[in-house]
C-alpha cells in the first residue's frame, strides 16, 4: 500500500506495481534537508581537481626554464661586453686577422684553412680534437702588434736580466713542450720551421724600392735596414730582390705574386701566390739574388706591389745575452703549464724600446708582430686587480688579511665532474695532473700560477697565495668567489683568473683581416685568407670571411663620348658586408655597394688600394643542458673599427 504522504515524482513500483521503495529519499532534520553524495561522484571530483593541478604544476617548468635561459642571455651579453670594451679599449693591439689553422700532426707545421664557415660550430674534417670544433676553430692571431714597452729586470726559475716584457692579449696559448721550454731555441732550419708554427714574432714590413736588378750601384738607393730593392721583371728579365746588410745572419718572410704566361696569352695568365721565407747571410746582403720561390719563365712578372717583406726576431734561449745593438730578439720567459699549454710571456730585447725604424717615409715605432694560436676559448679569462678590502681570519702564521674577488660567471667547472656523454672532467688542459682553477700576477715574468688551497681555518698563508671553498652553495665552485692572502699580494696587483664554467661557455673573438690584398685574379689567393678576388660585379673573398664587414675604396672609368674621352672617377669608401657564401667563397655584389659602376657609359671599375676589414666581434657559446646532443646557443657582440692607413 503506497504512502499517500509521498509526491507522486518519489513514489517507484515495482515490476507488479504493489512494491513500494523510496529512491532519493528526503529526510528532513532539524529543519535541514540532506541530500546523499556517490562514491563515483566524489572520484570525478577528485580527477577533475587533479588535472587542474598538474595543468598548473606544468606550467612551472616552462616558466622556470624560460627564467633561466633569460639568465643566461643576459650572462652571454654581460660576458660580450666585457671582452668587447676590453678589446676596443685597445684597438692599436688588435691582431691583424684570426684565422683557422691546423696542425700536420706528422710535421707539427701550420696549416691555415680558407673554406670553412665561420658559423659552423661541428668539428672540421672529422676530427673529433676539441680545438678544431665548435668556436676553437678559429683561434690562430696573426700579427698581433707589441709595441716594445720599456725594459725591467727579470727574475725567477728561468733566470735574470733586463728584458721588456709582454704578456700576449689572448693566452693561454696552444705550445708543444719542445716549444715551450725557455731554455730551448731552434737550432736548424726545420726547428724554426716548427717554433714558428706556434710562436712566430717578426717586424713590420720592409719598404720596397724598385730598381734595376743586377747593378751593384742599385745599393745606393737603400734607407738603412728597413728597405730592400726589387726588380719586379718586367724588363724581359727574370726578377730579382737584393735584401739590406745588418751584420749577421737573418730570416725574412717573402710573399708576393707573379703571373705566369707560358702557353697563355697575357689576358689570361694565371696568377701564382708564393710565400717563403729566406736566410740570408751577410755575404749574401747587398748582393742581387733572384726571387725565393720564383719559378716562372721568361716574360713572367712579379705583380706590382704585391710583394711584402718581414724580417723574423730569432729566439735565444732564457740564459742568453742580448745583442747590443739588433733588437730583432725575443725570449720566452713563460715555461708549459701543460703538454700543450702556455701562458705566453715573452721578453724583447730592451734595444728596441728607444729604437724607431728610419724609412723613405720617415720615423715609424719600433713594433713587433706576433701570431700564435689560442688554447681554447672555453677557457675563460677575467683580470681583475687585488682589492685593498679585507677580512682578518686565523692563519697557521697568527692571523692574515683576505680580500675576494668574484668571477664573471658563477658555476665554475669542478675537476672529476662528469659529463653527459660519461666523460670526466679532468681540468683546464684535458690532462689527470691539471687543475680547474689558476690565479696568475700579471706582474710576474715567469708565468708560473699561484699556489692555491682550500679555505680551510686556520688558514695556510705560508705556502698559498689564494684559496677555494669547495663546499656546495655558498662554495667557490658555485659563486665564483676566489679568497686572496693579502700577506702575499698587494693590494692593485693585476690578476688573470682562468677558470670554465658549467655548460661548456666558450668566448671568441671574430677579426675581419686588417687589409685585404688584391689577388690578381678571380679568385682569392689559395689559403690566403686575407686576399680577395675580382669577378665581374662581384668581390670575392675566402668562406672564413662570410658576414664580416669591409670597406673599399672604388674607382671607375667613365666613356663621354664626343672627343671628350674617357675620365677617371674615385668614390668615397664605401662600408659593405660580405653576406653572400657560395661554396668555398664569400662574396660582395658591387652593384649595390657602389650603384654608380652601373651606368651605361661606364667602361670598367677597379679597387683602389687595398679592401680594408672593419668588424671585430665577441661570440659567446653556452649549452642550456648539459647533453651532448643539445645545440649551441649563440650571443653575438658587433662593432666597427676605424682602421688605420695601411703600412708602408
Amino acid at each position: 500500500m503506497t504512502n499517500p504522504s509521498l509526491p507522486t515524482s518519489d513514489r517507484v513500483f515495482d515490476a507488479m506495481g504493489t512494491a513500494p521503495r523510496s529512491r532519493g529519499r528526503q529526510r528532513k532534520r532539524h529543519g535541514r534537508n540532506f541530500t546523499a553524495t556517490s562514491l563515483v561522484e566524489v572520484l570525478v571530483v577528485l580527477v577533475v581537481l587533479l588535472i587542474g593541478i598538474f595543468a598548473v604544476i606544468r606550467i612551472f617548468p616552462v616558466g622556470f626554464g624560460q627564467l633561466q635561459q633569460s639568465e643566461r642571455r643576459l650572462r652571454a651579453d654581460r660576458l660580450a661586453r666585457n671582452y668587447q670594451d676590453q678589446i676596443l679599449g685597445d684597438a692599436a693591439n688588435l691582431p691583424e686577422s684570426i684565422t683557422f689553422s691546423v696542425w700536420d700532426t706528422g710535421t707539427n707545421v701550420l696549416n691555415t684553412v680558407t673554406d670553412q664557415d665561420p658559423d659552423d660550430l661541428g668539428f672540421y674534417g672529422g676530427l673529433t680534437n676539441p680545438y678544431f670544433s665548435d668556436v676553437n676553430k678559429f683561434r690562430f692571431v696573426r700579427n698581433e702588434p707589441v709595441k716594445i714597452p720599456l725594459p725591467s729586470t727579470t727574475t725567477g726559475a728561468y733566470g735574470g736580466g733586463t728584458g721588456s716584457v709582454y704578456t700576449l692579449k689572448f693566452g693561454p696559448v696552444y705550445m708543444i713542450r719542445q716549444v715551450g721550454d725557455p731554455a730551448a731555441a731552434p737550432a736548424s732550419a726545420a726547428d724554426l720551421q716548427v717554433f714558428n708554427s706556434y710562436l712566430r714574432i717578426t717586424g713590420q714590413p720592409l719598404v720596397g724600392v724598385r730598381a734595376r736588378g743586377g747593378f751593384p750601384q742599385a745599393t745606393t738607393r737603400l734607407r738603412g735596414p728597413h728597405t730592400y730593392l726589387i726588380d719586379y721583371g718586367d724588363d724581359n728579365d727574370a726578377p730579382m730582390i737584393l735584401f739590406p746588410q745588418v751584420g749577421k745572419t737573418v730570416t725574412y718572410d717573402v710573399s708576393y705574386s707573379y703571373e705566369d704566361t707560358t702557353g697563355a696569352a697575357p689576358a689570361t695568365a694565371t696568377v701564382i701566390p708564393v710565400a717563403t721565407q729566406v736566410t740570408v747571410t751577410p755575404a749574401q746582403a747587398g748582393v742581387w739574388q733572384a726571387m725565393p720561390g720564383f719559378t716562372g719563365g721568361t716574360g713572367d712578372t712579379v705583380q706590382e706591389g704585391s710583394d711584402k717583406v718581414s724580417r723574423q726576431f730569432e729566439r735565444l734561449p732564457v740564459a742568453a745575452s742580448w745583442s747590443a745593438n739588433d733588437p730583432y730578439e725575443y725570449k720566452l720567459l713563460s715555461a708549459n703549464v701543460s703538454d700543450v699549454a702556455n701562458f705566453g710571456v715573452v721578453a724583447f730585447n730592451p734595444a728596441g724600446a728607444n729604437y724607431s725604424e728610419r724609412t723613405p717615409y720617415g720615423q715609424r715605432a719600433f713594433t713587433a708582430l706576433v701570431s700564435y694560436a689560442v688554447l681554447d676559448w672555453h677557457i675563460l679569462r677575467d683580470d681583475r686587480e687585488v682589492p685593498s678590502a679585507e677580512t682578518v681570519v686565523a692563519s697557521t702564521s697568527g692571523t692574515v688579511g683576505v680580500a675576494t674577488v668574484r668571477t664573471t660567471l658563477p658555476n665554475i667547472r669542478p675537476k672529476n665532474d662528469e659529463s653527459a656523454d660519461g666523460t670526466i672532467y679532468q681540468g683546464l688542459y684535458g690532462e689527470t695532473t691539471d687543475t680547474d682553477i689558476q690565479v696568475f700576477n700579471l706582474e710576474d715574468p715567469t708565468g708560473i700560477p699561484l699556489r692555491g688551497g682550500d679555505y680551510v681555518t686556520p688558514l695556510d698563508d705560508t705556502n698559498f697565495d689564494y684559496w677555494v671553498r669547495r663546499e656546495g652553495r655558498t662554495g667557490t665552485y658555485q659563486t665564483g668567489i676566489i679568497y686572496l692572502n693579502m700577506n702575499r699580494l698587494r693590494p692593485g696587483t693585476p690578476l688573470r683568473i682562468l677558470y670554465k664554467a658549467q655548460g661548456d661557455w666558450a668566448v671568441s673573438i671574430q677579426k675581419a683581416a686588417a687589409n685585404y690584398t688584391y689577388s690578381g685574379a678571380l679568385r682569392p689567393t689559395v689559403n690566403d685568407a686575407a686576399s680577395f678576388g675580382v669577378d665581374a660585379n662581384r668581390l670575392y673573398f675566402h668562406r672564413t670571411e662570410l658576414n664580416k664587414a669591409a670597406v673599399a675604396t672604388i674607382e671607375y672609368d667613365i666613356d663621354f663620348g664626343s672627343g671628350r674621352g674617357v675620365e677617371s672617377r674615385r668614390l668615397a669608401a664605401r662600408q659593405f658586408t660580405i653576406g653572400n657564401a657560395e661554396g668555398a667563397h664569400a662574396w660582395a655584389d658591387m652593384t649595390q655597394i657602389a650603384p654608380e659602376i652601373t651606368g651605361g657609359n661606364v667602361v670598367a671599375w677597379r679597387i683602389f688600394g687595398p679592401v680594408q676589414g672593419v668588424s671585430v666581434k665577441t661570440r659567446v657559446i653556452w649549452k642550456d643542458n648539459q647533453t651532448f646532443r643539445n645545440p649551441w646557443r649563440v650571443q653575438d657582440l658587433e662593432s666597427i673599427i676605424t682602421q688605420a692607413p695601411p703600412t708602408l
